[in-house]
């Protein structure tokens, strides 16, 4: 057994993903999965898990061969989109222990992922999420009047979606953004999320998440509606702008700092009166 260490490119693995009829995928292990397939076959590592960091995905696995007999393998069946998809310069592997000395302790990490298999195996928390989020925004786009097909995000070509989805895509930019400010001011570590364990920024990440109903949904299709009436008006730079005033009024980052507070048990005498 080998310990096999695969720097990935996240837009050339979608890109692949998307060409092998896998459109829409929101979840990257699906994506891993059939790129997996693709390049090693009855090689490909089990089990894996997938690293996220700012420069792209770092796949870590267990394979019956060593990383040689992998390329080799690669390179005689995968198609070119799969084999653009990995840095094989930066690959490595490592052969494991056939045998263990009696006594010696050793840590474990288990991850079980329950998913959802009339969902393309789907987690089933991000089904029942999405489930919960589509429900709210056709009412909200109801509310203001927008064209609402559903969520339709193609992270390769995300220009093409619609006037609503794209303002959905640019509006959680800016929420992140701000639970960026919010995590850097509490002094909380970013890779430490709770949701989204495999990210250099994962708690930025479920702190954003607990305002995706308000503000950003509502935001995304108040200035969607805003641009669809006048479409000389640049959507992104309009989404900046109203955010900003949104931001204030609703007092965002303050409040994110005091969820954050609030997750951690920690009181600090109400100091954030004054910051507000």
């Amino acid at each position: 057994m080998h310990m096999i260490d695969l720097p990935l490119d996240a837009e050339r693995l979608l890109r692949f993903a998307h060409g092998q009829g896998h459109d829409n995928i929101d979840d990257t292990g699906y994506a891993l999965h059939a790129w997996l397939a693709a390049a090693f076959g009855a090689l490909a590592p089990k089990p894996f898990r997938a690293l996220e960091h700012r420069t792209g995905l770092r796949l870590l696995g267990y394979a019956p061969a060593p990383l040689a007999e992998l390329r080799a393998h690669a390179d005689d069946f995968a198609p070119p989109s799969a084999m653009s998809a990995c840095r094989w310069e930066d690959a490595a592997s490592k052969p494991m222990p056939a045998q263990w000395t009696t006594g010696r302790r050793l840590g474990f990490e288990l991850r079980a992922c329950p998913v959802s298999r009339a969902e393309r195996e789907r987690d089933v928390f991000l089904v029942a999420l999405d489930r919960a989020k589509a429900d709210g925004r056709e009412l909200l786009a109801d509310k203001f009047s927008v064209p609402w097909e559903g969520r339709r995000y193609d992270r390769s070509r995300p220009t093409d979606a619609d006037v609503s989805n794209q303002a959905i895509n640019h509006a959680s930019t800016f929420v992140e953004a701000a639970a960026d400010v919010a995590v850097a001011v509490v002094g909380a570590l970013q890779p430490l999320g709770f949701i989204h364990e495999d990210s250099s920024n994962a708690f930025t990440l479920d702190v954003t998440d607990l305002y995706r109903a308000e503000p950003t949904v509502p935001l995304a299709f108040k200035v969607a509606k805003r641009v669809i009436d006048e479409p000389r008006l640049n959507l992104e730079r309009e989404l900046r702008r109203e955010a900003a005033r949104e931001f204030r009024h609703f007092k965002l980052i303050p409040k994110m700092i005091d969820r954050i507070k609030e997750l951690f048990g920690v009181d600090d005498g109400g100091g954030d009166e004054e910051r507000e």
